[in-house]
């Protein structure tokens, strides 16, 4: 079984760091001295929101388990029985995927007799690519 992390661009960094901060930033901007009750509620709610923000560094990942390409992220889960795919190439697209990259694979894979494709990020492509195949 090889686990691969997702490769995390920069900007997924940047973006991911400003989420959080604009959330604690509304959690200082609200506070108000007379209802402390409602503060506290308000700061661990958007703080858990901020932590919630940075949950899929930590949850972006791909497993070769014998035959089957596991992808989690987050809370969804997929896997493909390498005998059905079909076509892997590499891409930029900026569709919404399982993967914290532009730097991609788009994986061409057949379910169920319909053709499916979803794209992933290793941060070792080479190695990922000729583990697949």
């Amino acid at each position: 079984m090889q686990k691969y992390k997702s490769k995390i661009d920069w900007w997924v960094i940047i973006v991911l760091t400003g989420s959080s901060l604009l959330l604690l930033t509304l959690v200082y901007s609200h506070f108000d001295s007379q209802n402390l009750h409602a503060n506290i509620i308000f700061s661990v709610l958007l703080s858990s929101l901020a932590l919630v923000v940075w949950l899929p560094i930590p949850t972006t990942y791909y497993v070769v388990d014998g035959e089957i390409l596991k992808i989690h992220s987050i809370f969804l889960k997929w896997e493909i029985p390498l005998n059905s795919i079909e076509k892997i190439e590499e891409t930029s697209d900026s569709l919404s995927a399982p993967a914290l990259s532009l730097d991609r694979i788009r994986i061409e894979y057949k379910k169920d007799g319909i053709h499916e494709s979803i794209m992933v990020s290793p941060r070792n492509k080479t190695e990922f690519i000729k583990q697949i195949s």
